[in-house]
């Protein structure tokens, strides 16, 4: 990457922040931490839609202690996967979300979770799923290391089975004194492009003064980060995806 340059894309309206991503046929699918809901955003029409993960749509933020806390979104097939964080025992679903049908099914991973958490030793405080990525027959989620032990990792499970294949911790620099953890990542054309934020916290629970996000590339073979770079020292962006790619431009939406 030899530079990055940030530019205002889109405003959407009624949307708190975007905690995932997924850019497909002309339309963005966002998820929010702190909703029940996926919002699709078609870039022809330029309207927004919105369907219930689960329930019934709900009107403004639901609170920290009941939300689901979607972190985690990605495409595979023709199905969406969307995660819940499982820092707590109410954030444990996993849905499927079918792009041409618009079905949905929803799968509980307490089970999963407690499967890698056991594992792998990495308790309930330490535990975080903020990103998810398809790579075959394999789902790699990556854990957000902003508690105490900063166990920055990916577990990489079985796609069909979720049974447990293997864990990998993964060093990323600081900003400014603060370790950067895990807020999504993306695979694209063999590379994994990860997000990683600076907060100045301890907790998979509450939220901390914000110090920076970096953008990392990561090979998607040994897990190797290949290099970084800050891009920004104010925001925390929680969502990417890959938008367009020229001879001489990527272009990602976060």
């Amino acid at each position: 990457m030899q530079k990055f340059i940030l530019e205002l894309f889109l405003t959407l309206h009624g949307i708190g922040a975007a905690s995932g991503i997924s850019y497909t046929n002309d339309a963005l699918y966002v998820i929010a931490d702190n909703s029940n809901a996926l919002y699709r955003y078609d870039l022809l029409k330029q309207n927004l839609e919105s369907t219930a993960l689960i329930g019934t749509l709900q009107d403004g933020p639901i609170p920290k202690a009941e939300k689901s806390d979607f972190e985690s979104i990605c495409l595979r097939g023709e199905e969406l996967l969307i995660l819940g964080s499982g820092s707590t025992a109410k954030r444990n679903s996993l849905i499927r979300y079918n792009i041409q049908t618009k079905e949905l099914q929803q799968e509980d991973l307490t089970s999963t979770y407690s499967t890698l958490q056991n594992n792998y030793h990495i308790d309930q405080d330490n535990f975080n799923i903020e990103g998810l990525i398809s790579n075959d027959q394999e789902l790699w989620l990556f854990n957000r290391g902003n508690g105490m032990a900063q166990k920055n990792g990916i577990f990489v499970i079985d796609a069909d089975s979720y049974a447990a294949k293997g864990y990998y911790p993964i060093a990323l620099p600081e900003i400014d004194g603060v370790a950067t953890s895990f807020t999504d990542a993306l695979l694209y054309e063999g590379d994994i492009y990860i997000l990683a934020a600076a907060e100045d916290a301890t907790s998979t629970y509450h939220d901390g003064e914000i110090k920076g996000s970096i953008l990392a590339v990561m090979n998607l073979q040994d897990k190797t980060i290949k290099e970084t770079i800050l891009i920004s020292s104010t925001h925390k962006f929680e969502g990417i995806s890959a938008l367009k790619k020229t001879d001489h431009r990527l272009s990602f939406v976060l």
